[in-house]
């Protein structure tokens, strides 16, 4: 979601730490993603974990298009 000439200036984990701060009291936060190896590396460095870490499966079922 940031623009190529910004990424690696900190914008996008400053926008997830927002997003985690404002909704702290939640108990649990999934996130769904693409699965390439920069997204995972830059979750992973903001403190999310896999659900695979937690012997987890997840589901999705997509309704329409």
């Amino acid at each position: 979601m940031i623009l190529e000439e910004y990424k690696g200036q900190g914008i996008g984990s400053r926008l997830l730490m927002l997003i985690l701060e404002r909704y702290k009291t939640v108990r649990q936060i999934v996130l769904m993603t693409e699965q390439t190896e920069k997204t995972i590396n830059f979750y992973k460095k903001n403190g999310m974990i896999k659900v695979e870490d937690y012997n987890c499966v997840a589901f999705v079922r997509f309704n329409g298009n």
